[in-house]
């Protein structure tokens, strides 16, 4: 499987992104996602834009695309699997 996250806005403009191939990771880290896909139940769930200022906006693409921000309860749902995808920019960042 394909993932390829993006993390924009909030207070600071972000913009962060990282793109996965299943197929070439660790079977642990594989596995990790596919926990985190399955536990947050991604297939369910709908894309859903809040209201506010200075919110992130998140965009996970697979055979699917979900976008939500920040103040929603589909948001709060995928914390999991967020926080995980957000490991993965944060690792991407070290290695340079």
């Amino acid at each position: 499987m394909k993932i390829t996250f993006n993390r924009t806005g909030g207070f600071i403009g972000a913009h962060d992104s990282v793109e996965i191939d299943t197929d070439s990771i660790s079977e642990k880290e594989r596995d990790e996602i596919y926990s985190a896909f399955e536990t947050t139940k991604f297939l369910r769930k709908s894309s859903e834009r809040g209201t506010g200022s200075d919110l992130f906006h998140y965009k996970i693409s697979t055979e699917k695309v979900l976008e939500v921000d920040d103040n929603t309860s589909t948001a709060r749902d995928l914390k999991p699997l967020i926080d995980l995808l957000m490991s993965k920019v944060q690792s991407t960042k070290e290695s340079y």
